[in-house]
């Protein structure tokens, strides 16, 4: 069983969060859908990966939504 936790669009294209379960530990997969120049076509990119690395990725995004004094 896995739970769309978030999805952001843009000009550019999409990108969501499913949270799900693999081998009992909670797993993350990303999926990007980017937008090409010729409408008929996408890319898409799965990537799945563990609670530690989404821990990382909110730390970089702290870092950079802090202003520095």
């Amino acid at each position: 069983m896995s739970t769309e936790l978030m999805t952001a669009t843009n000009d550019s294209g999409t990108i969501s969060m499913t949270g799900l379960y693999r081998d009992g530990k909670p797993r993350y997969q990303i999926t990007v859908v980017s937008k090409t120049r010729l409408p008929h076509l996408l890319h898409s990119v799965y990537l799945e990966v563990d609670a530690e690395t989404i821990a990382n990725m909110q730390r970089c995004v702290n870092h950079y939504e802090t202003p520095e004094v």
